[in-house]
């Protein structure tokens, strides 16, 4: 009996360490040509684990073996999940990574990263990590491919790439504003109005599932959603500010709506998730392409409010 209770103890141990353990490879070229930052360094500073499952950290890079980075380096690590680690301040780590912008948010579970001494103490050698041998050809592989364009810098200039974004961006709606402010007087407070309700429904679609009967059908749900919002606001131009509408006023009126639910629904992902944004091409690839649609529904129905197309449809009496 008592060989049993054992062997089945052993075996839920060995099927948890399985689910959680990613393991470790010996490094080969091809792991090497993988990552753009590869160093070993110190926690000098770090933050408690947020309830979004990330901590931000301070390390200071100890040796650099392949990249071009500063001395110290900031990023966050993921610390959710049991399967995760966490960092701690004076733990040292041999970091394995593909920075954003200068900055190190890809630490987790199954990256190459591992621990390398913690309290003052080597972990190498010990139970999961690496034996002393594994280690000597680690540091002497990675030693042998350092090149003169592997250094530390005092500054990188791609770290300001994001708040350069930012602030075009920032300009160009502030600038859209202006622009609509001066021309179109009466179209703003109703599009401010209608575009911060529309990005928070917006947001709140997403973030909630709603429509989640639809499947993966919802988004036509969120179309409809946009669509009747832009819709609305053009109606209640018309009979709430008493204000005339033709395809140039509409377009206008409902585009800047869009683009100010855009900002919204931007806004509130970022504050409420502000690890899970990478600045990255891919988003401001996307965010074209949501710009773009919105001058297709903007176009689509500034169409329902032009006087001559009325007009021509019967109704609207000719003036």
């Amino acid at each position: 009996m008592k060989i049993f209770v054992i062997n089945v103890l052993f075996l839920f141990l060995s099927f948890g360490s399985l689910a959680c353990g990613c393991g470790f490879t010996i490094i080969t070229q091809e792991i090497y040509d993988g990552f753009s930052l590869i160093f070993k360094g110190k926690i000098v500073e770090v933050e408690d684990c947020n309830d979004n499952g990330y901590q931000k950290f301070t390390i200071e890079v100890q040796e650099l073996f392949k990249g071009k980075t500063t001395r110290f380096v900031e990023g966050n690590n993921n610390c959710g999940g049991t399967c995760n680690y966490l960092y701690k301040l004076g733990d040292e780590w041999l970091i394995y990574s593909n920075p954003e912008y200068g900055n190190i948010n890809d630490q987790d579970a199954c990256i190459n990263s591992f621990l390398v001494e913690q309290n003052g103490k080597s972990l190498i050698g010990t139970i999961d990590s690496r034996t002393r041998t594994e280690w000597d050809h680690e540091i002497n592989f990675l030693r042998e491919r350092i090149t003169k364009e592997t250094k530390i810098v005092s500054f990188q200039p791609e770290k300001m790439i994001p708040i350069i974004k930012k602030i075009f961006m920032g300009l160009s709606v502030f600038f859209f504003l202006v622009i609509s402010y001066v021309y179109r007087f009466k179209l703003l407070p109703t599009s401010i109005l209608y575009g911060i309700l529309g990005g928070s429904l917006w947001y709140h679609y997403l973030n909630h599932h709603w429509l989640k009967f639809l499947g993966d059908y919802n988004h036509f749900g969120l179309i409809a959603m946009i669509l009747a919002i832009l819709f609305l606001s053009n109606l209640s131009y018309i009979y709430l500010i008493k204000g005339q509408l033709n395809y140039k006023k509409s377009f206008l009126l409902t585009y800047l709506e869009f683009v100010l639910m855009l900002v919204t629904f931007t806004f509130l992902i970022i504050k409420k998730y502000p690890e899970s944004i990478n600045f990255n091409d891919s988003f401001y690839e996307v965010g074209f392409i949501v710009l773009m649609l919105g001058i297709l529904f903007s176009s689509f129905i500034a169409l329902f409010f032009d006087e001559r197309i009325k007009e021509k449809i019967g109704l609207m009496k000719p003036k």
